[in-house]
């Protein structure tokens, strides 16, 4: 329907679709079943919503201050994203609400090879984590590094490096 009513499927995100003409910039997000508008044009955008209402069951919710784990806060300098929630909602889901912060996601020069350290026994909670850590470097790319050093060794975890997933969180 979007195509339809001319907006492009952006090359970078399958699913961001952008809709120009004129000034008018029009940018839809649609991940399952959360859709996020953004608009120049008001009035476009209402008609926008009524065209899609009549196609598919919406629920508008107002103005963005939160999306798929994002915290959106407007200010006059613009819009500014935060996983406050996400990474504390992370923190309660390992039982580290109270863990003390670190100046550094990683410990440099750590050696994380496997045989170094016994097997972590729950290797399930080991991915989840580091896939949801993985997520959180939207908004904290100083994690990147740690996480993706700690993403090589998903295979067989082990103790040590469970332990420098909880320095990262």
């Amino acid at each position: 329907m979007l195509i339809i009513k001319g907006f492009k499927n952006s090359s970078a995100d399958s699913s961001l679709f952008v809709f120009k003409q004129g000034t008018s910039v029009v940018y839809v997000l649609i991940y399952v079943d959360d859709i996020l508008l953004t608009r120049l044009d008001s009035n476009f955008i209402r008609r926008l919503i009524t065209d899609l209402n009549d196609k598919f069951a919406l629920k508008d919710m107002g103005e963005l201050d939160f999306f798929l784990g994002l915290d959106a806060k407007r200010s006059q300098k613009g819009l500014l994203l935060s996983q406050t929630k996400y990474a504390s909602d992370l923190l309660h889901r390992v039982n580290m609400q109270d863990c003390k912060f670190v100046s550094t996601p990683m410990v440099i020069g750590s050696k994380l090879f496997p045989g170094d350290s016994p097997v972590f026994d729950k290797p399930m909670m080991n991915r989840s984590v580091l896939g949801a850590l993985q997520y959180l470097t939207l908004t904290r790319p100083d994690l990147s590094y740690a996480i993706n050093k700690l993403s090589q060794f998903l295979n067989e975890p082990t103790q040590l490096q469970w332990q420098a997933i909880k320095r990262a969180l």
